[in-house]
């Protein structure tokens, strides 16, 4: 019996310890993951240079889309929600219950962000963070994750300035942790996050007083890629129609309409017959 005890206690320290492991490993995967910036490949695809040779210099979504358009700005901003996304997956799965849901997904999405904002791979000038760090905010707690994005938004829609919902999407989410009472780890990271959103938009936050920081009319941005879209769907839409009249009329052309001549002479030709008949026999 004591000995079973004991096997039992050895057995669920070992687990503990491979938790406690896989968790390290995560979070080192995550910051791996991190160190890719999207940004890099599609600015190389789209103009053949390195995303710090683009408009503003940040491999980012919103520089990228600024200078290569919105296709580019959309591809950048989901390989940057998709990494976030698959590091904190597998950083939940090796954790396993040396860690909660939330704060595995927590301490992973930070980590990432911080290989983003500063990976060693591209000496330690990344990006500013704002796509992973709101991804990783909403996958760890979806209920006001989401929340703190809508109110980022709305916060540079009112005031133009994309900095400012940079640093309002992490504060206004570690406000809700602090008052849900959440992990010390979990308040930890989001303190993290809102540090590094200070880091990145600080300049851009002192220049706003001083008219040196650009103003985005998001909505206007908005309206562009909504007329775009249009304009591919319409062009889209209507080549397809053209491609079916073509086919229909190839089809008609080829096929139907020699057909529908031969019939019509050959009705034309027992018309003509039964006529002959008619008249020979009033003959």
């Amino acid at each position: 019996m004591v000995d079973m005890m004991k096997t039992k206690k050895q057995q669920r320290q070992k687990g503990k310890v491979a938790s406690t492991l896989g968790a390290v490993a995560g979070v080192a995967a995550s910051y791996a993951a991190g160190n890719f910036l999207t940004a890099d490949l599609v600015a190389k695809k789209f103009a053949g240079k390195d995303a710090t040779q683009v408009g503003e210099g940040n491999p980012g979504m919103a520089s990228i889309a600024a200078a290569l358009g919105p296709e580019a700005g959309a591809i950048t901003l989901f390989g940057d929600a998709f990494k976030t996304v698959a590091a904190q997956w597998l950083t939940i799965a090796l954790a396993g219950p040396a860690l909660s849901r939330e704060d595995a997904a927590m301490l992973s999405g930070t980590a990432v962000t911080l290989g983003h904002c500063f990976p060693a791979l591209h000496d330690f000038q990344g990006g500013k963070g704002v796509a992973t760090m709101t991804t990783a905010m909403m996958v760890a707690w979806p209920a006001w994750g989401i929340p703190s994005a809508l109110i980022g938004l709305g916060s540079v829609v009112a005031t133009k300035y994309l900095c400012i919902g940079g640093v309002v999407i992490p504060a206004v989410f570690l406000l809700g942790a602090l008052l849900a009472k959440k992990s010390p780890l979990f308040i930890f990271c989001s303190v993290v996050n809102l540090a590094i959103a200070i880091q990145a938009h600080g300049s851009a936050l002192a220049g706003i007083p001083t008219g040196e920081t650009p103003q985005t009319d998001v909505l206007k941005e908005f309206e562009k890629i909504a007329d775009k879209v249009e304009v591919a769907v319409s062009n889209a839409t209507d080549g397809i129609i053209n491609d079916v009249t073509s086919n229909v009329l190839n089809e008609f052309v080829v096929s139907s309409l020699p057909k529908m001549q031969q019939d019509l002479g050959t009705k034309i030709e027992h018309v003509g017959d039964a006529l002959g008949q008619a008249l020979s026999k009033l003959s």
